[in-house]
């Protein structure tokens, strides 16, 4: 049931998330202001909502759910309270400078990526509790904004609707992974998490060339007993290909293969090397000249003693 409640709360915090980024310019970002509907007030009156909003609902399932930490230290592992107030402020952050420039909104995410990674690797967290962590974040912000938007309706005329541009870009991910099959006879991993960072080069109107780079962790268990967490380094590099959808959306494609080194606990000893395959499909839309927002469910298989196969939920 939490498994559930994860994907669906993952899912809608991809939708509501103001993520990815190209390179701007100071015409750009003067456009994108001038096109801008709502004032800064409400845009802060909104995020200042969502903000408490998301402490509140962290403290009550921080105190409601008793889950023993992976280093064994408190019962109060889910969700992680750093990475959800990280995750808020960053999508406060973005929803009130993302017209200023798109890079405050990749260093947003680079931030709040970076926190949820730390407490997994500082074995405070299971991913499970970080990717609650994320949705609560950015789903309890947007919502937020979104509430002040309705209550406060903007009347102005000159927003922008703008068209969906190909060209090099650069995006931050963060994943949720979802393994499908056990690990060994009695073994196996459970839920885990990424953030990936990539690089697209078009080639044509329709194929481009994109190189990713992941940081990540799934943990062991045997039976409902934790073994330890493996954590990876890897690379992938594919070919992405576009559908444009509509003026300001367009439905993207990407297979890849690649490579990835593993660090285990003491808990655990395999191959140090896994080889890896990687496919997603998912919307992405055109937010200002120089920002877009994806979302994408995947499908990657990692080879270990036994390969095992996963669906990837992503927004970027």
């Amino acid at each position: 049931m939490r498994r559930n409640l994860l994907i669906l709360t993952t899912i809608a915090a991809g939708l509501l998330s103001p993520c990815g980024s190209k390179a701007s310019t100071a015409a750009d970002s003067a456009s994108v202001r001038s096109d801008y509907a709502n004032p800064t007030w409400q845009i802060a009156a909104g995020a200042v909502g969502g903000l408490a909003f998301d402490i509140g609902v962290t403290e009550i399932l921080k105190h409601s759910v008793k889950e023993v930490r992976p280093n064994g230290k408190g019962n109060h592992s889910f969700p992680s309270r750093h990475t959800s107030w990280a995750s808020g402020a960053a999508t406060a952050g973005a929803w009130l400078l993302y017209k200023q420039s798109s890079w405050w909104v990749m260093g947003f995410h680079a931030v709040s990526d970076a926190v949820g990674i730390q407490r997994i690797f500082s074995k405070n967290h299971y991913p499970k509790d970080v990717l609650a962590g994320y949705a609560l974040g950015i789903g309890s912000v947007s919502l937020g904004v979104g509430v002040a938007n309705w209550l406060y309706p903007s009347n102005s005329s000159n927003k922008t609707n703008y068209e969906y541009d190909w060209m090099p870009t650069l995006s931050i991910t963060t994943k949720a992974i979802f393994p499908l099959n056990g690990y060994h006879e009695r073994r196996s991993q459970r839920t885990g998490t990424a953030s990936q960072l990539a690089f697209s080069l078009p080639w044509s109107d329709h194929v481009a060339g994109q190189i990713r780079c992941e940081l990540g962790a799934m943990p062991f268990y045997a039976r409902d007993t934790y073994l330890g967490m493996n954590r990876w380094l890897g690379g992938t590099v594919g070919i992405a290909g576009i559908s444009t959808i509509s003026s300001n959306c367009a439905l993207e494609a990407f297979f890849g293969l690649g490579a990835s080194h593993n660090f285990y606990t003491n808990y655990w000893r395999d191959k140090k090397s896994s080889f890896v395959i990687e496919l997603d499909l998912g919307p992405k839309w055109q937010i200002t000249r120089k920002l877009q927002l994806g979302a994408n469910i995947g499908y990657s298989l990692r080879t270990y003693s036994k390969a095992v196969s996963c669906i990837n939920l992503g927004f970027s």
